[in-house]
């Protein structure tokens, strides 16, 4: 069966080298593997290749942002938002709103978490955490 407009596109989830990156779905191929979430080096040297092709084909930095943003928005985990950063700080592009609007969901989700659970114990001035190691075992 032949693939209809609304289908989106195999992405085929594969490390490849920086020099081979061509399209937006070889970025989100590459960066959905396992070696682009152990090594932040190998995402930031795909993301920076796809954006220096970018700009050597003439693409605007407006065209190039709105790009990074279909990127940004089906990345695969959240840890990968350094990497889009700071390539976006390295070529002068402006702040993401993806990765701003995950950040803003992050801290209502943190803010949350403390809300039901309360802050976390503050220990000073000599007060020691509990401990649950083998001698309070041995005292109970």
């Amino acid at each position: 069966m032949a693939p209809t407009p609304r289908d989106p596109p195999q992405i085929a989830r594969r490390a490849i080298e920086p020099s081979t990156v061509k399209e937006s779905k070889d970025v989100i191929g590459a960066i959905s593997t396992q070696k682009a979430r152990r090594n932040p080096e190998y995402a930031r040297s795909i993301v920076s290749a796809y954006v220096e092709l970018k700009r050597a084909k003439g693409r605007s930095a407006r065209k190039i942002d709105t790009k990074l943003l279909i990127i940004e928005s089906q990345m695969p985990c959240a840890s990968l938002a350094d990497v889009f950063i700071s390539v976006r700080e390295d070529y002068n592009l402006p702040p993401s709103e993806v990765i701003e609007y995950l950040e803003q969901r992050r801290q209502e989700r943190e803010n949350k978490y403390w809300e039901v659970h309360g802050p976390p114990p503050m220990y000073g001035d000599g007060d020691e955490p509990p401990s649950y190691g083998v001698a309070a075992v041995a005292d109970a």
